[in-house]
């Protein structure tokens, strides 16, 4: 019996996330460690941490996406009394947090060779990309949560 909820489309969709989660974050991984040097011009060198930081974000991915979906499942079917937020909740906040600390820390080496001026330049220009695409975030969060509470309105009018 599987973990995951739902019938066979379901689950099958499920496993695409979860792969596509997988190999987004490898990918992203296996770029910071790609980059060599930002200052005074960008380069990158495919090596073996590049390979190492690929496989491990991966399988972090892999491993942190099946626990979120098996617990989410779990807690649509009742089982398991205890387990139908709480743990869900913890591996998204230990995914999140992994994931920004690991991007933030290849952003900060990726910066090591960038100094003064210009990296208060490269700095504010991060800043205010991270603003704005935390506003982009927040509006779409918005709009989804106006889609969810329209879809359960229709519902309730069609009972």
């Amino acid at each position: 019996m599987s973990d995951t909820p739902g019938n066979q489309n379901d689950r099958d969709l499920l496993r695409i996330v979860r792969l596509a989660s997988a190999v987004s974050m490898g990918a992203v991984a296996g770029f910071l460690c790609s980059v060599k040097q930002v200052h005074p011009s960008l380069r990158f060198a495919f090596s073996m941490a590049s390979v190492a930081g690929f496989v491990v974000a991966a399988a972090f991915a892999w491993v942190c996406v099946g626990i979120i979906f098996r617990a989410a499942g779990l807690a649509e079917r009742g089982n398991g009394a205890g387990w139908r937020r709480q743990p869900v909740v913890r591996w998204l906040i230990v995914f999140g947090v992994v994931s920004a600390v690991a991007t933030l820390g290849g952003f900060a080496y990726a910066m090591k060779d960038v100094a003064g001026e210009e990296l208060r330049n490269v700095m504010e220009g991060t800043a205010m990309a991270v603003v704005a695409l935390g506003i982009v975030g927040w509006m779409l969060r918005r709009v989804v949560r106006f889609f969810e509470v329209e879809s359960e309105r229709a519902k309730d009018d069609r009972e």
